[in-house]
């Protein structure tokens, strides 16, 4: 049969059900920065450097991760509830940024990474800049830019690999550590306060007024109370839930 107007609504920003109250519904409506630090809190930040991070290694696997984070990103903007689509991919991200900082600066505190400084020698100068001068002759543009791309990743490696470049590291490693296991605990605690809250059955929330004011929504336990005491014990009441549910 024909798509239904709630998929066509994922690809067509105007294309609505026609029905207001199911256009209503807050779980039908676009996904904010607010929900999203809700739902995933600081994989907001570390999902996408993981994302950035599987690019530079791009194989059968980080094709799936890149192909399953791009759409899980796309319908979940679309669609609040669809947000549930992005935190399996949002945690592989995550995982992946964490390892990478964490396998980085282990290496460099253990030194693993060091490699000696290798002497040129003369003779090899010599002849390698007579060689540069008759191929510096035939060589394009590209080739000139790609060289001093070449020479500051040289320098950049000369640089980090000198007693003060392996301080520094040293210095980076240890407080990416201290960031991520600190990041980690308020994480661990968010995730257990929100896992409680969304559990949890509830019948009195808290709501927020156009003008900041909290208030109490208590229409639950009013409702229970006026059914109580304006009905048989033995009445049965019909309620609706939502559609199709």
């Amino acid at each position: 049969g024909p798509i239904s107007s709630r998929v066509r609504g994922l690809f067509v920003p105007h294309t609505k059900t026609g029905n207001p109250l199911v256009d209503s519904v807050a779980e039908h409506q676009a996904a904010s920065q607010q929900a999203y630090w809700q739902y995933l809190h600081m994989l907001c930040f570390m999902a996408p450097v993981g994302f950035f991070l599987i690019l530079f290694r791009f194989g059968d696997s980080s094709c799936f991760l890149f192909v399953y984070a791009v759409a899980a990103y796309f319908f979940s903007h679309k669609m609040v509830r669809l947000i549930l689509l992005a935190a399996p991919i949002s945690s592989s991200l995550g995982g992946i940024a964490v390892g990478r900082i964490v396998s980085w600066s282990t290496s460099v505190l253990l030194g693993e990474g060091d490699q000696p400084v290798e002497k040129k020698d003369t003779k090899s100068e010599t002849k390698s800049k007579s060689e540069g001068k008759k191929k510096k002759k035939a060589s394009s543009s590209s080739d000139e830019s790609m060289a001093g791309f070449k020479a500051i990743r040289d320098g950049f490696n000369q640089a980090s690999n000198s007693y003060e470049g392996k301080i520094v590291k040293s210095i980076a490693a240890v407080v990416m550590c201290a960031s991520l296991y600190m990041q980690a605990t308020t994480f661990s605690t968010y995730a257990w306060r929100i896992s409680a809250s969304l559990s949890n059955p509830s019948i009195i929330l808290k709501g927020q007024t156009r003008d900041g004011n909290i208030i109490k929504v208590d229409d639950y336990r009013e409702a229970y109370w006026w059914l109580r005491d304006n009905t048989p014990e033995d009445a049965r009441i019909m309620a609706w839930w939502d559609y199709g549910y």
